[in-house]
């Protein structure tokens, strides 16, 4: 089943669950026996949470399962289905090495940001900031010894 395909929930359920019985469906979905039941006919559709429930307990795509119990349309969100590639052997060699080259370039960015946090001073309205690597040495600063208690009545 296609993104597109509202309110077919009964497809959906058969294609998804293929030959489990009522029984089975029931236990990964969370729901009595019964309700598959009436899933299965199209007397009643359930509410998003056990769509997804359901989807999830088959490893189906959830927003698949919300646009065919009609609960989602696809136009709300937007998006054009993109099936990803399920094995490592599936990706080309120059997707991998770009995929290398921006994590190695994200964490080289990371590592030159200035680690900051904000201070204050004796009194609430002086801020500053201070680098996280000075830290210990602005903690050295205050007069309290590592002895007393510098905890609040």
């Amino acid at each position: 089943m296609l993104v597109g395909e509202i309110n077919n929930w009964p497809a959906f359920i058969k294609q998804v669950a293929g030959e489990d019985t009522n029984t089975r469906i029931a236990q990964r979905s969370g729901v009595h026996v019964s309700t598959v039941g009436r899933w299965r006919t199209g007397a009643t559709v359930p509410d998003a949470d056990v769509v997804i429930r359901f989807a999830t307990g088959y490893n189906a795509n959830p927003f698949d399962a919300l646009v065919a119990a009609g609960i989602v349309s696809p136009e709300w969100v937007g998006l054009e289905r993109v099936q990803p590639k399920s094995r490592v052997e599936d990706i080309t060699s120059v997707d991998l090495a770009q995929e290398l080259l921006r994590r190695v370039t994200e964490q080289e960015q990371a590592m030159q940001r200035p680690r900051l946090v904000t201070v204050s001073g004796p009194t609430d309205d002086e801020l500053r900031q201070v680098s996280l690597d000075e830290m210990p040495a602005a903690a050295g600063d205050d007069e309290t010894t590592d002895d007393e208690d510098v905890s609040t009545p």
